[in-house]
């Protein structure tokens, strides 16, 4: 990557901005980090030339665009780097009349669509042969009934969306406890209240086993770099952020991760999130994330850096595969809420003395956040983490992170 470049990094609240920033820094960028708060911990990072407040997306997608338009216009970058669906969507959405300011880090709108809508991407799974979870999309309560009696229980009632829009703002869904259903007289009580809060959701069997993750910049459904890694804990433990995982990629893996893109045609950056199903060994395709991913500090720490590759694919058209040979096991914790939150949650279940051991555990582990060299953003994080600890006071969030009922936009830690 070219020393010098100007990049504009999005939510910097956000653990893999901070390591967007870091990586690019280093290279010699001058970086500038926005985000709908003060002391984002990218911006305190010592590789943020400046630092600016936007209005929040997840709030005011309207505001935020109008925001960034005029910032854009007033401003020369090379790259602007969204990391969240708040920001993705409403750039992917305006995407002609940004791009003539900056080369715009996210994939084709459509194809974010395809990601984001957990029922378009099962089918896209489907007809490409990569394995997924049955799963149904009732579209009447008459349906409903009718599959009662037939699902292999237990399944998840899942939103297709883990942010829907209304109007200029957002709702964030995630599945918790109550999302599952033991038997068929739960299911419609369950069912109804999924669909209270995000319309026609789905029905999924649930498959038992580790989260496994594949990662990859593609180029228009080429790869260019690929990584791995599999879960040791997440938040909330029914299913949620990884909290704590290592490096790891097999074949199989990487087969179904590229089948699956290369289907899409995919442009840019992805994540396919698989489960390994204990039944067979084999993966089971739980959802993609069309956007930087939560876990990329573990990627960049394997000395896959995928920002610095990115942005030299957008530049300078840079598409040729990069060897991507990386250590197997190397550990990376997103500490500050999340890994704490997941131990809290497990203080309240069986086997409390060995959570409480893996956490202290250190393995070897690198922070998504915490480092010696750029101390500030743990600053900035815990900064964070009271702003997000207020919002559940406020009746914003839920303490998993979802938005609560009649709580508003929020867009979390």
């Amino acid at each position: 990557m070219k020393a010098g470049i100007r990049a504009l990094v999005l939510d910097g609240s956000l653990n893999p901005s901070l390591a967007i920033v870091r990586s690019l820094g280093r290279a010699g960028a001058q970086v500038t980090v926005g985000d709908a708060r003060r002391l984002a911990p990218a911006g305190l990072s010592r590789y943020a030339r400046r630092s600016l407040v936007y209005p929040d997306p997840a709030r005011d997608r309207d505001r935020f665009v109008d925001f960034l338009r005029d910032h854009l216009s007033r401003n020369r970058y090379d790259v602007v780097l969204p990391a969240s669906d708040f920001t993705v969507v409403p750039v992917a959405e305006h995407r002609p009349e940004l791009e003539g300011f900056a080369r715009l880090a996210v994939s084709p709108l459509d194809q974010i669509r395809t990601a984001n809508d957990k029922w378009l991407t099962v089918e896209a799974a489907r007809r490409c042969g990569v394995p997924c979870p049955e799963t149904h999309l009732p579209r009447s309560h008459e349906e409903l009934e009718a599959l009662r009696e037939t699902l292999r229980y237990p399944v998840v009632v899942k939103p297709r969306s883990k942010v829907t829009w209304e109007g200029a703002a957002s709702r964030v869904h995630k599945v918790t406890a109550r999302n599952f259903v033991s038997s068929p007289a739960d299911l419609i009580a369950v069912y109804d209240d999924v669909h209270a809060r995000s319309p026609r959701p789905l029905i999924q069997e649930v498959v038992q086993g580790e989260g496994i993750g594949f990662f990859a910049i593609m180029a228009k459904g080429r790869s260019v770099a690929v990584f791995g890694h599999r879960r040791l804990r997440e938040y909330p433990v029914s299913g949620g952020t990884s909290t704590c995982r290592e490096s790891f990629l097999d074949n199989r893996l990487e087969f179904l991760g590229l089948r699956l893109l290369e289907a899409l045609n995919w442009d840019g950056v992805a994540m396919v999130e698989f489960k390994r199903d204990r039944r067979d060994g084999d993966y089971r395709l739980m959802e993609i994330n069309g956007r930087w991913w939560g876990s990329l500090p573990l990627a960049v720490a394997s000395g896959v850096d995928f920002p610095r590759l990115y942005v030299d694919y957008l530049l300078d058209g840079s598409a040729e595969p990069v060897p991507t040979t990386f250590p197997m096991g190397v550990q990376c914790r997103a500490l500050i809420p999340w890994d704490l939150l997941w131990l809290g949650a497990r203080m309240t279940r069986p086997g409390r003395l060995r959570a409480i051991a893996d956490f202290l555990s250190p393995g070897g582990l690198r922070f998504d956040v915490l480092s010696l060299t750029d101390p500030a953003p743990t600053i900035g994080a815990v900064v964070r983490t009271a702003g997000y600890a207020l919002d559940v006071l406020r009746g914003r969030l839920t303490l998993s992170g979802e938005s609560a009922p009649g709580g508003g936009g929020s867009s979390g830690p």
